[in-house]
């Protein structure tokens, strides 16, 4: 393959994803492959929630209880899912991310990472980051303990770029 060759030619990117890409300056396969993540999220330190102290950042796996999108009067979308690690459950919220219930599902095993913090006297972790465990969802070395975060833009995640800087 051509380094030199326009984003919109590259499979699976096409021009909706180029035009996006345009904005963080990636023009060419040459771009995106030099394209690096500004830091390296850790999620080898697994802990439980009963021994994580508030306002430290954790990493934890357990399961999804339920998660659900919650629309506020102002049109924006709250998800909401509680998680259990096996030792207490936790309150997970993203803000404006409705397609996250469609990406997971009650019952499914993740591994989250994020600020734990205590919201009326519950455990909660305001959009943490998340994998799937056991599934092969990103193509890093060493089972997906070091977890790229790249710039972004609109409509461009750092799983998206990972899974496209790594194919």
């Amino acid at each position: 393959m051509d380094l030199l060759m326009p984003l919109i030619k590259v499979p699976g990117i096409g021009y909706s994803y180029s035009k996006r890409l345009e904005l963080l300056n990636l023009f060419t396969l040459q771009d995106l492959v030099n394209h690096y993540p500004f830091r390296y999220d850790d999620f080898s330190l697994v802990s439980s929630a009963m021994e994580a102290q508030i306002g430290e950042k954790v990493t934890l796996q357990g399961e999804i209880w339920s998660i659900k999108n919650v629309y506020t009067r102002y049109g924006k979308t709250l998800t909401q899912g509680v998680f259990n690690d096996g030792t207490s459950p936790i309150s997970l919220t993203w803000f404006n991310s409705p397609w996250i219930t469609k990406q997971i599902n009650t019952g499914d095993r993740l591994q989250i990472s994020g600020k734990l913090t205590k919201y009326k006297s519950k455990l909660s972790i305001i959009s943490p980051t998340w994998e799937r465990v056991g599934a092969n969802v990103s193509h890093l070395p060493g089972g997906k303990n070091l977890v790229p975060v790249y710039p972004e833009t609109y409509g461009v995640s750092s799983k998206w770029l990972t899974l496209k800087i790594t194919c």
